[in-house]
């Protein structure tokens, strides 16, 4: 057996004043290494946990803070186990259950609320909590990044005018049998699980897969079992990400409504989760703790169509390195509750349509969700027909470029929190809110939309909105914009007094359809080129009146498209802003 201990952070939080401060420094300086026989562990002072004056933070902010970096290299010939622990010394005062740490992208643990590790290295430590175990293979290295930090939720009692101080240690023990058992493919493995239960017309709308449950056997199979060989045969490149062939074979066979998998390890790779367990409409929960998933990149549609799947434990899955989750869990229609704070999103860039058909779903827990370097939205949360609630101010949407109908379609939507959305790189933003019925009003005071082209039935079917302000829409890039408040039937006043459509090519129907519509304000030099305007771009706007008094009048468009000045021959259904 190989121990390994290496203890590099010292962390201290000192209280001063009534409304407490806390003080962190870390107690060593410059990099080392800590190395016993094979086994090497690196430690960086480059961003070390160095906050002062600092108050109790939110998940939020923790996430802003800079970690502190090492790096876990086994130089051995055989794996090895290893674990990440801190150590509460002897002194500290502060109540274990306000001290927060997030290792990596993952979910945020308490201290409090982990179960205590028997082993115990530092001798003036009174307790050790495991945050983090994982196996290295020989010559593999691994980095995390860790943040410590009182906890937002800390009361009074638990944390003012105390002190905490922790050591943080890395230990870990040979794993001499440890072998890669990795799958194949997900799409392969999906149509080889099939083509086992004799399920046929997969693609079709009636499909109904014969696979009631999929479990790992701890027997392998016998001959009259007509086992077939799921691992991955010959090393293989997934999503530019190099996997080794399985070391060993990995057998699946069907039996009364079962499919069963034996493998000689305690978990098998998922090199690619891309549709591995897509339309297994049978399947009402599967475990996942059979799974290695640290290495897989993409799970696009790797639940999508599991129809009758009615929970999913992401506590068991790690994916870290995951890139894509479009489609993840799309049409997944018997779902009502999910728990997604346990993923770790922070290396994804595409959730297009992650959540999209979820027609059942009524609860969404993001926890702290970095989605940081997503790029693509689109149709995220389309179709979500039960969803009334949707708190996402703890999204980071700096990097996305497209939410073209991200909540197309969710007609019980009544609260949706979209204020702390950073929109500063979206260039699509059409259908975003189509047909969001329930909707009354919408908090756009933060969106930036200079780099918008496309706004297309953006707000069009909102039909209980009473209030909409868009005032400070900047449209100077759209160039279709047709539909964008077609049937929003319960608002009386609108402002695009700073809406310039010159680039735009599709304005048709941008009113239509607004049966209490009175007010459009707009300025003397609002413009868009005549050629642009369709007759019905106030079709049905029956209360709409100019600011000089023109009242609506059917068929009239383009011309009408203006300030209202009828004594100077220019009528018009817009009303001047005057502040």
């Amino acid at each position: 057996i190989l121990c390994v201990i290496g203890i590099f952070l010292v962390t201290s939080i000192l209280i001063g004043i009534s409304y407490a401060y806390y003080i962190f420094n870390v107690s060593q300086s410059g990099s080392n290494v800590v190395r016993s026989d094979c086994f090497e562990i690196t430690y960086t002072d480059g961003n070390a946990i160095n906050l002062t004056n600092t108050i109790p933070l939110t998940d939020k902010d923790a996430r802003e803070l800079d970690p502190y970096t090492f790096t876990i290299k086994n130089i051995c010939n055989q794996a090895v186990d290893y674990s990440v622990n801190i150590e509460t010394l002897e002194g500290s005062t502060m109540d274990l259950g306000a001290i927060a740490t997030k290792l990596d992208g993952r979910k945020k643990q308490i201290l409090g609320q982990l179960d205590d590790n028997e082993s115990i290295v530092n001798n003036n430590a009174t307790s050790s909590k495991t945050i983090y175990s994982y196996i290295l293979k020989a010559g593999e290295e691994k980095t995390h990044n860790l943040r410590l930090w009182v906890d937002d939720s800390a009361t009074v009692e638990q944390s003012a005018s105390k002190e905490y101080e922790s050591k943080v240690v890395v230990s870990g023990v040979l794993h001499p049998n440890y072998s890669e058992v990795v799958l194949c493919g997900g799409y392969e493995f999906n149509k080889k699980i099939k083509e086992l239960a004799g399920d046929e017309n997969p693609s079709t709308e009636t499909y109904n897969s014969s696979i009631k449950s999929i479990q790992k056997s701890l027997t392998p199979p016998i001959e009259s079992d007509n086992a077939v060989d799921v691992s991955l045969k010959y090393s293989s490149s997934f999503n530019n990400v190099y996997f080794n062939k399985s070391e060993k074979p990995i057998y699946a066979w069907f039996d009364d409504g079962i499919i069963y998998i034996y493998f000689d390890n305690d978990k098998t790779i998922i090199p690619d989760g891309n549709s591995m367990f897509r339309s297994l409409t049978s399947i009402e929960s599967i475990d996942l703790s059979i799974f290695d998933t640290s290495k897989t990149v993409t799970m696009t549609s790797m639940f999508s169509g599991m129809s009758n799947l009615k929970t999913l434990d992401f506590k068991q899955i790690d994916t870290s390195n995951v890139t894509d989750m479009s489609y993840m869990l799309s049409n997944t229609t018997s779902i009502i509750s999910l728990d997604l704070s346990f993923l770790d999103t922070s290396s994804v860039t595409d959730m297009t349509s992650m959540f999209s058909g979820m027609n059942n779903l009524t609860s969404l827990d993001f926890g702290t969700f970095d989605i940081s370097n997503v790029v693509n939205m689109s149709y995220m949360f389309f179709g979500d027909t039960s969803l009334t609630n949707l708190d996402l101010r703890s999204f980071d949407t700096s990097n996305v470029t497209n939410m073209s109908s991200m909540f197309s379609g969710d007609i019980s939507l009544v609260n949706l929190d979209v204020s702390s959305f950073n929109t500063s790189k979206v260039t699509r933003m059409n259908m975003m809110f189509y047909n969001c019925k329930a909707l009354i009003d919408l908090d756009l005071r933060n969106f930036n939309t200079s780099n918008v082209t496309d706004m297309m039935y953006m707000f069009s079917g909102m039909s209980n909105a009473t209030r909409l302000d868009v005032s400070s829409f900047d449209t100077s890039n759209v160039v279709t914009i047709d539909n964008i408040f077609n049937g929003m039937s319960s608002l009386e006043s609108i402002d695009i007094s700073n809406f310039d459509l010159s680039s735009a090519t599709n304005v048709n129907s941008m009113f239509r359809n607004m049966s209490n519509l009175r007010t459009i304000y707009s300025t003397s030099s609002w413009n868009i080129p005549s050629e642009t305007v369709s007759n019905n771009m106030f079709e049905e706007d029956t209360s709409l009146v100019g600011g000089a008094g023109t009242t609506y009048v059917r068929y009239k468009s383009a011309e009408y498209a203006r300030v209202d000045d009828p004594t100077n021959g220019k009528p018009g259904y817009f009303t001047l802003k005057t502040n």
